[in-house]
């Protein structure tokens, strides 16, 4: 009777730990997927802030904006809008870059949680 008692125990305590692994791994699952939704969030954001360039600018040459005033060459305040543009959208794409490679690290975290699963 005791040893019966005994191994309906041990029986309930691997079925307690069992589901509670399960739990664990889902729980990581649900984790990553979460952080995976706000790196992507981020990204858009991130995409939706880059101010756009014109298409006179994309090579540098920001003469071309001025071409119609009374200077040859372009004005210091379109120099400096011209490098302000460059410098933001520079630091947007770094921090793009950088969250596209934290998302990386999700997929291959994935990637490996699902071969251990197998």
């Amino acid at each position: 009777m005791f040893r019966g008692s005994l191994e309906g125990s041990l029986v309930a305590l691997k079925n307690g730990l069992k589901q509670r692994s399960e739990a664990a791994s889902a729980r990581e699952v649900l984790e990553l997927l979460l952080d995976t939704f706000h790196v992507v969030s981020r990204v858009e954001k991130l995409i939706k802030e880059l101010p756009s360039v014109p298409a006179d600018w994309s090579n540098g040459d920001l003469s071309l904006m001025d071409k119609n005033s009374m200077n040859n060459g372009p004005s210091l305040q379109s120099v400096e809008n011209g490098t302000n543009l460059r410098e933001t959208q520079s630091m947007l794409l770094e921090r793009i870059a950088s969250e596209m490679n934290r998302l990386k690290f999700y997929i291959a975290h994935a990637q490996l949680t699902l071969l251990d699963q197998d």
